[in-house]
């Protein structure tokens, strides 16, 4: 059964036309988180610093830079997660793929993304591996029945 899910995730994979594009916009959106996360620890320490330090009109500022920091922070999250369900999504169009869990999804799609980045006319070579996993698992069910009906 893994053999046709990643099977399946190569194949939903060399079948994109946009892969890297799409990659991109997943990554870029957990960078806004990371952005975002820094910006509101940064503000927050402030915020700390001037209560520490007696500013209170300071303080006060930085408080609601605080707030709205934090919200922008959770907007990004959801964003970041939309983005990579909106792409798990178009994986899981290819049946074979529904079997692997999200995260090992998103884990071939980073390996493959690392090997053609540089390269994108490499990336018909994730569906040849398709075809090769595809193999690989009809050749151990038929062994798995095999070794069945010989009980």
């Amino acid at each position: 059964r893994q053999f046709r899910g990643v099977s399946g995730a190569l194949q939903a994979i060399a079948s994109m036309p946009d892969f890297l594009r799409q990659m991109e916009a997943v990554h870029a959106a957990a960078d806004a988180v990371v952005s975002a996360n820094a910006q509101y620890s940064e503000v927050t320490f402030a915020a700390d610093e001037a209560r520490s330090n007696g500013d209170y009109a300071r303080y006060n500022t930085l408080r609601q830079q605080t707030e709205a920091k934090g919200r922008q922070y959770q907007e990004s999250v959801i964003a970041r997660e939309r983005s990579r369900e909106a792409f798990i999504r178009q994986l899981k169009r290819t049946p074979d793929a529904r079997t692997l869990d999200n995260a090992s999804l998103i884990y071939i799609a980073e390996w493959i993304e690392r090997r053609v980045r540089h390269h994108p006319e490499k990336l018909t070579a994730a569906g040849q591996a398709a075809s090769l996993f595809q193999n690989l698992a009809a050749q151990f069910e038929a062994a798995e029945k095999a070794a069945g009906a010989a009980q």
